[in-house]
């Protein structure tokens, strides 16, 4: 009994840890020529079993001719309006699994949204 509680919880871990993702929010840590450097701790604190720490890990979102970038109305705007410190909701082109690796943490961005 106690064995096959075991192995379904491990099983429940196990596929949250292998979830992935079509959006999230996170804060602009840095705007560069074309992309965002946003904080996603909390993308690893769901996806990967990562405990919270001070390190901040950053999601890199690249952006291609046919992202969409809208203000806190949902009227378009160009990536350059967006500063430092803002909170923005993100919408993938395609599902990625977000972990520690920083390779997993460079995305393409399908939406990007203001939000505050």
């Amino acid at each position: 009994m106690h064995q096959s509680i075991f192995i379904f919880l491990f099983s429940i871990l196990f596929v949250a840890g292998c979830t992935k993702i079509d959006s999230f929010e996170g804060k602009i840590e840095q705007v560069r020529n074309g992309e965002l450097l946003v904080g996603c701790n909390h993308l690893l604190d769901e996806t990967s079993n990562h405990s919270s720490d001070d390190v901040l890990y950053t999601c890199q979102v690249e952006t291609t001719d046919e992202t969409v970038v809208k203000d806190l109305h949902g009227e378009a705007i160009n990536l350059e309006n967006l500063t430092t410190g803002d909170r923005i909701h993100i919408v993938l082109v395609e599902p990625e699994r977000i972990n520690k690796n920083s390779e997993s943490r460079k995305v393409v961005a399908k939406e990007i949204s203001l939000v505050e």
